[in-house]
Formats: structure tokens, sequence, C-alpha cells
């Protein structure tokens, strides 16, 4: 059952609210849709900006998801084209990634941009920023990860210890200690840090 709640038609009478829709309730044929019919535009958008057709399709669910975060908001609302507000996000993705190579962006067509590019903006960070603390995180060791997992879902020291075998609590939480120092040193070791901190 999905845990999202349809909201309500009146929310919005614009002619491509029905993608919206499609995808709060999740319905495949919706999504296919979405598939069928822009995916072109990215690639266009892409490939004659220096990037390829693998480039493309990941820029195209990278889109998406910023793009289901979006709609999933109770204050969101389509206000432009449905083509217009995914092409803008998928514009900005790919703009921001070309940055980082330090390739000049090539001026694309003009597109109108969607009314809240601000949030757009925010969301793209937010979802670089997770995916990059993701994967330092992974780059632990498995025993740190599961230290560092019980601690933040909130277990006591104790409970830690008992879980791992650790011989004490204390053991437990210089454990924990010198787990976050290792993730810490691996993240702000990263050139990349300095780029999506706050």
């Amino acid at each position: 059952m999905n845990k999202y709640k349809k909201r309500p038609t009146t929310i919005s009478k614009h002619k491509d609210q029905y993608f919206i829709d499609g995808i709060l309730t999740n319905d495949a044929k919706v999504l296919n849709e979405i598939y069928q019919k822009y995916s072109k535009p990215i690639l266009n958008l892409v490939t004659s900006n220096n990037g390829t057709v693998e480039d493309a399709k990941d820029i195209f669910q990278e889109g998406l998801i910023v793009l289901f975060r979006k709609v999933h908001d109770p204050k969101f609302q389509l206000t432009s084209s449905f083509l217009t507000y995914f092409y803008s996000i998928c514009k900005y993705i790919w703009s921001n990634k070309q940055k980082k190579k330090r390739f000049k962006f090539v001026q694309i067509e003009k597109v109108p941009e969607p009314v809240d590019v601000f949030s757009i903006e925010k969301d793209i960070i937010q979802k670089e920023r997770c995916d990059f603390y993701s994967k330092k995180f992974n780059e632990l060791s498995e025993g740190c990860q599961k230290v560092l997992t019980l601690f933040y879902e909130g277990k006591k020291m104790q409970q830690i210890a008992d879980i791992m075998g650790f011989a004490s609590a204390s053991y437990a939480a210089k454990r924990k200690h010198n787990c976050k120092e290792k993730l810490i040193k691996i993240i702000t070791e990263d050139k990349f840090y300095n780029e999506i901190r706050l």
C-alpha cells in the first residue's frame, strides 16, 4: 500500500497534473509514459552539451529522484508544463556536473524556468550530499558501519556492547568514537567535501 495519499485534484488544475498524480500513486503506466515522452529531450540536452548517451540516462534517473522528492512535498504545485519542470531539473543537474568537471557549459536552448528554481537547486544539492555521505560511510569497515548504525538508531552503549560482543559499554563507546573519527576523516579529506558542505 502506498504510504503517500493522492492529493486532491483541486490543488492544481494544470493539464499535466496527470503525471504528478501518477508519480504520487506509483502508477507504472504513467512512469513509463514519462520515460517514453521525455527521455529524448533530456538525451538531446546532455549530448549537445559535452555529454554521452550514458550520461543522459544517468541525468534522467537523477532528475526523476529529485522530482519524486518534490512532488511528495504537500506544498508542491505544478505551475508550468511537466516537460518544462522536469527539463529544468535535469538542466541544473547536468550544469552542476559540468561545472565540477571544469567544462565550459554551452548555452542550451532557452526554456522557461520553474518558479521555485531555488527549491530545485536545494534538492539537487541535498541529493548530492546524501549520496556523498552514504558512499563515505560504505568505505568504513563492516564493524564500524554496524557500530555507528546501532548508535544512530539510538541504542545505548551497553546494548551495542551486547550486540557486537564487546567486553563492556566503555569499550563500545571507545569503538564508536574511533569509528566516528574515521568517518569524519575520510569525509573531510575528500576534495568533493568542500563543494557540498553547508
